[in-house]
């Protein structure tokens, strides 16, 4: 279910007889679609509580790699991800370290990968 945000009276769209609130820094379906195209692995978007949205591709492997050789803090492989991966949305979300922290906890996710299953045979 995606949730949406009021900020004002402008950051409303109209879409056929229900009132759709944007978030801040959303994208438009054209902006994703050309995204989607341009990197095969896919992408997502990370929503703050307070509306904000920032978009970023998954990465491969050598961007994963690149971001865990960064490991003096640990936060910093999140913040190398983020930094290499983000393709646009709130500059706010992405500058104010409250809703930044928020975002990275769901960035780390992406370091675990997909899921497997081990089954000894």
């Amino acid at each position: 279910m995606k949730r949406y945000f009021l900020f004002g009276p402008d950051a409303t769209e109209n879409t056929g007889g229900e009132q759709k609130v944007l978030l801040v820094g959303e994208v438009d379906a054209k902006q994703i679609g050309e995204w989607k195209a341009k990197y095969p692995l896919g992408i997502y978007q990370v929503v703050s509580e307070s509306g904000h949205v920032v978009y970023f591709r998954n990465p491969n492997r050598n961007e994963v790699n690149c971001a865990l050789q960064k490991m003096k803090q640990p936060l910093d492989p999140i913040i190398e991800l983020a930094s290499l991966t983000v393709l646009g949305g709130s500059t706010e979300a992405q500058t104010n370290d409250t809703m930044f922290l928020g975002i990275l906890n769901k960035i780390k996710e992406k370091l675990d990968g997909q899921r497997a299953v081990l089954v000894d045979l």
